[in-house]
């Protein structure tokens, strides 16, 4: 190649970020492989990012146990089996990352910083934090959004069953139960899950708890892996199904519809549920807290 032809190139790289081997890599994704090799592994199981590119942290799975590393090394472990996938660093988008991180360090003067976590199903979860408080959360790189959702709104019922495909492995739930005011559990809906293999061998049932309104006061969500909840679910008649593919506004319609033929006093409902029975359908069912039940097809 001539001098010309090497200018010409060097121009070309300059002009769209290339190098001679492909697109250069985003600064943050060359900062997480760094850590990466530095532990020794291809893939991460969890991120912490700050504005400071020195204070990024990498969670990567070893031996059954999750190890926090920096650019300096390893540091904490997370010894509790947790209900996590893992991502190369090639496979996610840091411009979004990148864009969340930089929405919540614009309104937050005191530890701005964005906590990810790899879902089983292989889906990236950010929250953006503020001083230790939630303040939205994104999910598979989409618009980040408030951490409160109304669960008995459609918008809040639709953001949950986006939430719960993410969550649980193979994107199926056996069922999921949303709150009603009469709810034990407060305002938390659960779905309940298919079996998990812990990073230590072990598998479990996955149960998945999210909370509405005002969850940047607490735990915006969590998981269950020790069968606790599964006694509700029967394997024998249920069938696992994707949530993301029911429609929000169908399951609100099903839930006023039940309450008018059932006669129940809605703020006597504890749960309204949502199961797929074999051979019948997706069903929604109301349970109100002095022991009345009513079924009808979703």
């Amino acid at each position: 190649m001539s001098r010309k032809g090497f200018a010409g190139a060097a121009a070309v790289a300059l002009l769209c970020g290339c190098t001679a081997f492909g697109p250069a890599a985003h600064p943050t994704q060359r900062a997480v492989e760094s850590i990466l090799d530095g532990a020794g592994q291809s893939v991460f199981t969890r991120l912490v990012l700050t504005p400071d590119a020195h204070d990024i942290q990498v969670a990567v799975r070893v031996d059954g146990t999750e190890i926090w590393w920096t650019q300096s090394g390893a540091g904490d472990r997370v010894v509790q089996p947790s209900v996590v996938g893992a991502s190369r660093p090639d496979a996610v988008d840091f411009d979004a990352l990148d864009a969340q991180l930089a929405s919540v360090a614009q309104s937050c003067d005191l530890d701005p910083q964005l906590a990810v976590f790899v879902a089983a199903t292989g889906a990236l979860v950010a929250d953006s934090t503020c001083d230790g408080r939630l303040t939205a959360t994104s999910l598979r790189g989409g618009e980040p959004a408030s951490a409160d959702i109304d669960l008995a709104s459609v918008e809040g019922i639709d953001r949950l069953l986006a939430e719960v495909s993410a969550a649980l492995p193979n994107q199926r739930a056996y069922q999921i139960s949303l709150p009603g005011p009469a709810s034990p559990r407060g305002d938390t809906a659960r779905a309940e899950g298919g079996p998990w293999v812990l990073a230590d061998g072990t598998t479990c049932m996955v149960s998945y708890l999210r909370a509405g309104q005002d969850a940047a006061t607490g735990q915006v969500r969590s998981f269950r892996c020790d069968g606790y909840g599964q006694q509700t679910v029967d394997y024998d008649a249920q069938q696992p199904f994707d949530p993301a593919a029911l429609s929000a506004a169908d399951i609100r319609s099903a839930m006023a519809d039940g309450l008018a033929a059932s006669g129940f006093d809605p703020q006597m409902v504890s749960y309204y549920g949502i199961y797929e029975l074999l051979g019948t359908g997706t069903m929604l069912a109301i349970i109100t807290s002095d022991g009345n039940y009513h079924e009808s097809s979703l």
